[in-house]
């Protein structure tokens, strides 16, 4: 356990530094989740989505976790409309985005949606693809 805090430590020190930061961003919260401190990687994945800092992935971590762990489906939907909302963008700055990714965020939504007692339907715009 002594070389994760090392390497926790390591990847704190990294978030100052520009051009390092968004890579440990990332790094950093895949460790807190591997080692199942949720609290501290949900503070970051928050930080992430707030900043900009890989923010799809942010979203879908949050949207995880408000799903699976704290069981709050309105929280969980939010962040996967956002996501969600982030792909098509992605699509319509690109011309393209991955079409799993978009079929992905939409069962995931699908999912929360009927967890909440919500019709499908409810997928609004989301519908597109």
């Amino acid at each position: 356990m002594e070389i994760f805090e090392e390497s926790i430590k390591c990847y704190l020190k990294a978030l100052e530094i520009p051009g390092v930061s968004e890579k440990a961003y990332l790094r950093l919260s895949l460790l807190y989740k591997r080692l199942g401190r949720w609290d501290e990687a949900q503070e970051l994945w928050l930080k992430m989505a707030e900043d900009n800092i890989h923010t799809a992935f942010a979203l879908v971590e949050l949207a995880k976790v408000y799903e699976h762990r704290t069981k709050d489906y309105t929280k969980a939907e939010q962040a996967t409309r956002r996501a969600l909302e982030l792909a098509y963008k992605k699509k319509g700055l690109l011309g393209f985005t991955p079409e799993q990714e978009i079929r992905e965020l939409k069962k995931r939504l699908e999912r929360i949606l009927s967890k909440q007692g919500k019709a499908p339907s409810q997928l609004n715009f989301f519908n597109k693809v």
